[in-house]
């Protein structure tokens, strides 16, 4: 399984100690910042493993579900599985722009900040990664590429023509960021509303059994 994680995140945030990382499968992740480029890379991936017979999964956070949502719908025979958590149908240009301007200001005070935001309603979670993960996303992003990665996600989490049952979205019931009003919904997907979840479902002990049996 390949994953993506969004902005301002390192790869590190899915590998909390009991979370669906700890299950018996095997996982891929990106050693940079998901970038525009991200999408055109991971499709030239799955397209190798197609050629030889590999189908893979994909799950992508956020920023990471936008870019793996764009590279399933240029190569959907080659992703068996896609599973896109927090995905928000859009950002405004109002709230980039805020966000730009307080990254140009001070970067790490407005990661934090950000941070915060997203462990809303997971606290002990929050505790975890504060300790372990944090200093890594803070020391990983450049100015420019917390910039280029706002600026990516103007893009609209474009669902049309997504039709497959292989389509799981993800949310969190207390997410403050992707609210109900911006979730997508593709045609013939499922959908798991965490309760005990803001931004980060994935770390939910919901989210490991699901995929447990769904593996």
């Amino acid at each position: 399984m390949i994953l993506l994680p969004g902005w301002g995140f390192t790869w590190h945030i899915f590998f909390k100690p009991g979370s669906f990382t700890t299950l018996d499968l095997n996982f891929l992740v990106p050693q940079s910042p998901v970038t525009r480029e991200t999408a055109g890379c991971l499709s030239e991936l799955v397209h190798g493993l197609a050629s030889r017979g590999i189908a893979v999964s994909v799950l992508g956070w956020s920023l990471g579900a936008l870019a793996a949502l764009q590279a399933f719908k240029e190569c959907e025979i080659g992703i068996e599985r896609l599973i896109l958590v927090a995905a928000r149908r859009r950002y405004t240009r109002e709230e980039i722009e805020k966000e730009s301007g307080l990254v140009e200001d001070d970067p790490a005070k407005a990661l934090s900040s950000f941070y915060r935001r997203c462990f809303v309603g997971q606290r002990p979670d929050f505790d975890w990664f504060k300790k372990n993960v944090m200093m890594r996303g803070l020391k990983a992003h450049t100015k420019e590429q917390l910039l280029e990665g706002l600026e990516y996600l103007l893009e609209p989490m474009d669902d049309q023509g997504l039709k497959s049952d292989n389509v799981t979205m993800v949310y969190g019931a207390k997410d403050i960021i992707v609210t109900r009003e911006y979730r997508i919904a593709p045609k013939r997907s499922s959908t798991i509303v965490v309760p005990d979840a803001g931004h980060l479902p994935f770390l939910s002990s919901h989210f490991t059994n699901f995929l447990a049996k769904s593996a």
